[in-house]
């Protein structure tokens, strides 16, 4: 520490501006790497350090400060590009070609002198920890990466270094991304060694996930390298195995070999070696990549949610957590608890809106609430939403609220309480705010209320002019459920508007048939019958017999939630009697049922 502050005090006498490129990106990344109090007294020093050294760095890229002289920019043994023989500098850079688009005359004198990848990947971590986003800052950086990091100069720590920085930045340019993603593809797979290549092959991963780029040749090379990893023993972070899940989750990639070899890494990680960001990660992964959530390896994860002190939770990391373990089905009621009482623990001060729709998510969901039910987390949520302003609520954090409070037994009052704000909030945004499903679940929420607020019947009609602007987009094949939720909500409130339901049953019919669950059949149909349309309605309820036919059984019971295609015996008997009552014979629907 003494020899720090030493060469700082040093530093702080002369002017940063005669470092060269190399320099300024070592100074900078050394005093970002300090982990000092944020209110000690070397701070305000630091502070000010960093910033001449930004400001230095980003006059070179611009090239507004000194050139780079060649002759002193050379970083000796750290991996120097010379020219080779025979080779032009437009030949191997590409100044006029799509390698360097906008190559600066100071830009290339860098690359002339010879600059070390090292000292290119340095500098971008520098730039993303600075957090400097001005395109002209980041296009020239751009520029020399393309320009400079090429295989077998370039390292997996490089390219993770340098792909992690630009991903933090939200910078995903395609250039630069497509020029890594086929250098990467050349690391040789036995480049990848250790725990060192887990943390460059889940950062890579992640940055690729992050920008949304879908470039198979890359996943598919970074995949059998996290599975050669694995098979030799290397040593993942529950963190970088997280990563690496979530990224492929995200880019809807698919490899049965990785989802193996990822489970076996999670495995051998000890569950105290997990934090809390790791579990709910992993967990999220496990819903979309169902046959890797094995019974060993969801009670390995539940035993690293117990082991985790309460203070280890973020809001965001334990909603996403429970959400997830309910989904995967998860019956472990201590896992639940422990993440309850951590979320209890979490003071309202350290709380937003999202994260109070998430939390009150996650522990009303029935898998949730069948095993473990606390009514002191729903107060300490709903104490957290009186604090926020109006403007802070979204319609889909509404509708969690909403849904929420209808489905957790607590006390009428505070449910009345909370129910009555966020009718409020509803009415104030734009009709263009809303989803088919945030529609839904508020509008089915204030229906199941046991005692309704007295402002129910404004926020159904406000809602019932919102569905109807509503196109065709909006109330496609992917909002079947919602459009079962809305009847579903109509019928309970003897709701019948002339108006939405005709427009109701138009885009009912519009759906593909097998777009179509038993319990959204159920609801429509009941729906329609009990406001008196079962005749009105007959092409209708033609086109819902027809869905319920295209059904087939392949289970003989089940209590899975309503998303499942499968009968349950409620829908078999509410769709039968709706039929019935409506005095409709539709011998080839009876028998089906």
């Amino acid at each position: 520490e003494a020899m720090f502050l030493l060469q700082v005090s040093f530093l702080e006498t002369r002017s940063l501006t005669r470092l060269q490129f190399k320099h300024v990106a070592i100074l900078l990344n050394s005093l970002l790497a300090q982990r000092w109090n944020p209110a000690g007294p070397e701070m305000p020093r630091f502070r000010r350090l960093s910033l001449a050294g930004a400001a230095h760095l980003r006059a070179i890229l611009r090239g507004s400060g000194p050139s780079a002289r060649p002759w002193e920019s050379s970083d000796g043994d750290l991996d120097v590009v010379p020219f080779s023989d025979g080779q032009s500098q437009t030949d191997m850079y590409g100044w006029d070609t799509p390698r360097g688009p906008g190559m600066t005359p100071a830009l290339g004198a860098l690359v002339q002198g010879g600059i070390s990848v090292g000292t290119v990947a340095m500098a971008c971590n520098a730039v993303a920890t600075l957090g400097e986003r001005d395109l002209q800052t980041l296009q020239p950086l751009k520029d020399l990466v393309v320009a400079t990091c090429v295989t077998p100069r370039l390292s997996s720590l490089n390219a993770a270094l340098i792909a992690n920085a630009f991903a933090r930045l939200g910078y995903f340019d395609p250039h630069l991304f497509r020029h890594l993603a086929t250098e990467v593809c050349k690391i040789p797979l036995n480049e990848f060694r250790g725990e060192a290549g887990t943390r460059d092959v889940s950062n890579l991963l992640n940055a690729f996930a992050r920008g949304g780029l879908r470039m198979p040749q890359v996943l598919a090379h970074l995949a059998q390298a996290a599975v050669s990893l694995q098979v030799m023993g290397a040593s993942f972070s529950a963190q970088a195995v997280g990563n690496i899940l979530n990224a492929y989750r995200k880019l809807e990639m698919m490899d049965d070999s990785l989802d193996d070899a990822m489970a076996e890494a999670a495995l051998a990680i000890p569950p105290h070696n997990f934090d809390a960001q790791a579990i709910s990660t992993i967990a999220n992964a496990l819903v979309n990549q169902a046959s890797m959530a094995s019974e060993e390896l969801l009670d390995h994860l539940c035993l690293a949610t117990a082991a985790l002190p309460s203070t280890a939770w973020s809001a965001q990391s334990a909603g996403v957590a429970v959400n997830a373990f309910a989904r995967v089905g998860v019956v472990d009621a201590k896992a639940y608890q422990a993440i309850a009482l951590a979320a209890l623990a979490i003071p309202h001060a350290r709380l937003d809106v999202q994260a109070c729709a998430n939390l009150l998510n996650a522990f009303s969901r029935p898998q949730v609430l069948g095993l473990w039910q606390n009514d002191q987390l729903f107060v300490h949520l709903a104490g957290a939403l009186a604090l926020f302003r109006d403007e802070e609520f979204t319609p889909q954090a509404i509708a969690n609220v909403c849904r929420a409070y209808v489905k957790v037994d607590v006390d009428e009052d505070l449910e009345m309480e909370v129910l009555a704000r966020m009718a409020g909030l509803v009415q104030r945004f734009p009709t263009g705010a809303f989803t088919a499903q945030s529609v839904s679940s508020i509008l089915l929420s204030y229906a199941e209320t046991k005692k309704r607020p007295p402002n129910t019947d404004a926020v159904a009609r406000y809602l019932s002019r919102v569905l109807q602007g509503m196109g065709a987009s909006q109330l496609g094949p992917q909002s079947s459920r919602a459009l079962g939720m809305v009847c579903d909500a109509l019928g309970r409130l003897d709701m019948r508007d002339t108006t939405l339901l005709p427009f109701l049953s138009a885009c009912i019919r519009r759906l593909p048939p097998d777009s179509l669950k038993p319990a959204s059949i159920r609801a429509i149909v009941v729906a329609f019958v009990n406001l008196g349309l079962g005749q009105e309605e007959g092409l209708l309820l033609e086109f819902l017999s027809y869905a319920a036919q295209c059904i087939q059984v392949t289970v003989e019971a089940h209590n899975s939630p309503a998303t499942v295609n499968e009968f349950a015996a409620a829908d078999i008997s509410g769709i039968a009697s709706a039929f019935a009552g409506a005095g409709r014979r539709d011998e080839p629907l009876f028998w089906h049922l």
